[in-house]
């Protein structure tokens, strides 16, 4: 394939792929954000996809109004992150979870008081139970769809049946005060689709094609969320670098990205190598530090600076 003027020849050919699974394995200023946004300009324009039909995930703000810049991104096509797609997803459908459309989202002050509230009223002591024990209880059933007795494991003065307890507390509290948390953004949306097999087809039919920045950094909730959305077309256009994964705090897990094929064996790989950041000796230093580790997809960048 022939370079576009403003791409090289890897990034116009990940940029033209017509249909399918795709990840674009793009080492550090190898120019993905443009990639992406590039693949946009050609599902838009030369695809004729009508842009309220493609979903494309950012992982923060600042990321999204970057790409609707670059893109010139009409409003019918939505670029947010995948907080933003769940609380508008949760907008048309908070009745299906004892919420009305106008609920509240609980932002980190808001939750402490709750679980300090919650710890108060079952008698758990400050020093081991506190509220950021809980918030990471909390964080960990909703993030890696564990039980809550799983994700009380080696937190040291809450047993199983206590750890029970307080999740059902704090679910039900969510509910009294018409409130979901940042966790639920991502992990209602997927329950709903696996209770509502209705709700599922709804919205693969609503998006054709399904672009994610940063994959990388996606934990199982996102994951799942994405796998369903895509699942019926399999148009997923993924873009990432496993040796840039930062959100492991909260979850994310690089194995994803190195996992791409197998979940989608039909998948079209492009590597991007070529750094436009750097001098040659420090992508070679860069690169022979990278090349120590095991579990990764191999690459080796390059630059003609």
């Amino acid at each position: 394939m022939n370079p576009s003027k403003n791409m090289n020849e890897r990034q116009a050919e990940a940029a033209h792929h017509p249909h399918g699974p795709l990840l674009i394995a793009a080492g550090a200023g190898s120019g993905k954000t443009h990639t992406l946004t590039q693949r946009l300009h050609y599902l838009l324009n030369e695809q004729k996809v009508p842009p309220a039909r493609i979903l494309a995930i950012t992982f923060t703000n600042k990321a999204a109004e970057e790409m609707k810049k670059r893109a010139g991104a009409p409003k019918e096509l939505f670029i947010g992150t995948f907080h933003s797609f769940g609380a508008r997803l949760l907008r048309n459908e908070a009745r299906r979870l004892g919420r009305s459309a106008g609920f509240t989202i609980f932002d980190e002050d808001d939750t402490g008081s709750l679980l300090k509230k919650i710890g108060k009223n079952r008698n758990l002591p400050k020093e081991t139970c506190g509220p950021a024990v809980l918030s990471r209880l909390m964080g960990k059933v909703k993030n890696e769809f564990v039980s809550p007795e799983m994700a009380a494991k080696g937190t040291r003065g809450l047993d199983p049946e206590t750890a029970r307890a307080c999740y059902e507390d704090y679910e039900n509290a969510l509910k009294e005060n018409n409130a979901f948390d940042f966790d639920d953004l991502i992990e209602k949306p997927v329950q709903l689709f696996r209770a509502h097999t209705d709700m599922l087809e709804l919205y693969r039919d609503k998006y054709d094609h399904v672009l994610i920045d940063e994959y990388q950094d996606i934990n199982a909730a996102q994951y799942e969320l994405v796998r369903m959305l895509a699942g019926g077309h399999g148009n997923l256009s993924v873009v990432g670098d496993d040796a840039q994964s930062i959100y492991a705090f909260r979850g994310a897990d690089f194995r994803n990205f190195l996992n791409f094929e197998r979940d989608w064996p039909n998948a079209k790989i492009v590597m991007l190598e070529e750094n436009y950041r750097s001098t040659p000796l420090i992508l070679e230093a860069a690169n022979d530090v990278i090349g120590n580790n095991k579990t990764q997809r191999k690459k080796n960048l390059w630059t003609k600076n």
